[in-house]
């Protein structure tokens, strides 16, 4: 079964390969993404967490920053965690996401369904 990848809007900017994980606890948002939106590393929140890749590697963060996601005629403002990686995703979004804009992920499909 493939990953469930959406393209929507960011900060007034089309953006493809955003992987929606149900699993996943917190929305990242990898490093190089940052540039696109006029931000500089400066503007990212300080932040002491340390996250784990699904190797159990501990890495820490660079930042957070908060971003307007657009889906349909819906936005929602989420707070994205800066990762130094390279992944092969522009943005995940996290199940807090999926349940603050009332969505279901159907994977099967590769589309989000809204309850509201």
């Amino acid at each position: 079964m493939k990953p469930l990848n959406l393209t929507t809007i960011v900060e007034d900017q089309i953006i493809n390969k955003i992987l929606v994980n149900r699993g996943a606890a917190i929305n990242i948002l990898p490093k190089y993404m940052l540039r696109g939106y006029g931000e500089i590393v400066d503007d990212l929140i300080p932040h002491n967490t340390i996250v784990s890749d699904f190797c159990e590697k501990a890495s820490g963060l660079d930042g957070v920053i908060c971003l307007d996601i657009f889906v349909g005629s819906w936005r929602r403002p989420n707070v994205f965690v800066m990762v130094s990686s390279q992944e092969s995703f522009n943005m995940l979004l996290e199940r807090e996401w999926i349940h603050g804009m009332s969505v279901v992920p159907l994977t099967v499909h590769h589309k989000i369904f809204f309850l509201e």
